[in-house]
């Protein structure tokens, strides 16, 4: 993975970065949407493959789920993990919480239509049924376990964000029947029981100290 140059500045608030209006962000033909709220778009870089992903650098601003709006993967844009999915690729969120409150785990949920979950049958999954990607990685959390029914969801454990602080997750997303636009809801919710079977796979330690993020986007 590409090193990570991120700048920390603090700051009073984060009334500014939550206010700002919907930004969206174009990588080799995928786009990244912040519209749905709960997250501001930083920046972003990559072409999606294991050895190039997707990077998407973000500030997850409230308690409630941030909403990621994806466009883009389709049949031409292809496969680029190398499953036997009909379209894919790979991709590394860094987040910084600008939350008032510590992050215990990090869930990733795929969701093709926003208020209902992603079944079996619509072929969008993080790489369900492939070895491709694994094991997801985190820079924070040493546990990675992922549900493929009733719906799709990576759920990270075993560390901790402060506000202030970022973590940096990898995975990989895949779909057999794609559709124009699709959705990666993010989640930080206190695991019932710390999960030890699944360790994540680690990558360089990216934190943050401060109240206000900024990132100084691009790879090195």
């Amino acid at each position: 993975m590409k090193a990570i140059r991120i700048l920390a500045l603090a700051a009073l608030a984060l009334g500014a970065a939550a206010s700002a209006s919907a930004e969206s962000i174009t990588l080799d033909g995928i786009t990244f949407s912040d519209a749905l709220g709960g997250i501001v778009l930083i920046g972003g870089w990559g072409r999606g493959t294991p050895e190039d992903p997707f990077v998407v650098v973000e500030i997850i601003t409230d308690d409630g789920p941030g909403i990621l709006t994806i466009r883009g993967l389709d049949s031409g844009f292809g496969n680029r993990i190398a499953s036997h999915h009909l379209a894919g690729f790979a991709l590394t969120k860094i987040v910084c919480n600008g939350t008032g409150r510590d992050w215990l785990s990090f869930d990733l949920e795929l969701r093709e239509r926003l208020r209902d979950y992603s079944p079996y049958e619509d072929g969008l999954s993080f790489g369900q049924g492939s070895i491709a990607g694994r094991p997801f990685l985190s820079d924070t959390f040493r546990y990675a376990d992922e549900i493929s029914e009733p719906f799709d969801k990576v759920s990270f454990s075993g560390g901790t964000v402060p506000p202030g602080g970022t973590a940096a997750v990898t995975v990989v997303i895949t779909d057999s029947t794609p559709r124009p636009v699709f959705y990666l809801l993010q989640k930080r919710e206190k695991p019932v029981a710390e999960r030890r079977d699944r360790p994540a796979g680690l990558v360089a330690k990216a934190s943050l100290k401060g109240t206000k993020c900024l990132f100084e986007t691009g790879p090195s």
